[in-house]
């Protein structure tokens, strides 16, 4: 439902909701979910930075991608959120700045078997070379 084109607007109304309940939950089913939600969300001039910021999506995506801190449903997940985010050139800039791309490349090498990881993080890598301002981030690194 959240890939269809035109219910995405919707979901600009709950975005905020979703964002927040990220932050509130420790239930790990509900976790996938939502992020799994916001990772489908491309609407076109959303402002990701701000809700990136606002909510403190950044930290909560850099402390689940460390090995072992969260189920790999949900780290997939969170790999595709980190995808989508990156169709924000400030979002993009913040988490080549952050330690993602080690984390992803860590991950990589440990879900090197698990062909859906490798296609998530490939296009993630894909995303930040698209962009200049990360491109030159990604190849000093």
């Amino acid at each position: 439902l959240a890939r269809s084109l035109p219910v995405q607007p919707i979901f600009l109304e709950v975005i905020d909701d979703f964002a927040g309940l990220l932050m509130r939950t420790q239930d790990d089913d509900l976790l996938v979910e939502v992020v799994g939600i916001l990772a489908n969300l491309l609407i076109p001039d959303f402002n990701y930075e701000k809700l990136m910021e606002e909510y403190g999506l950044l930290d909560f995506i850099v402390q689940r991608l460390l090995p072992g801190a969260a189920l790999d449903d949900l780290v997939l997940e969170i790999v595709v959120l980190v995808r989508t985010l990156l169709a924000d050139d400030g979002c993009a800039q913040m988490m080549a700045k952050s330690g993602v791309i080690e984390s992803m490349l860590e991950l990589l090498r440990a879900k090197q078997e698990d062909d859906e990881f490798v296609l998530q993080i490939v296009c993630v890598f894909y995303r930040l070379v698209l962009l200049p301002s990360t491109r030159t981030i990604l190849l000093g690194q």
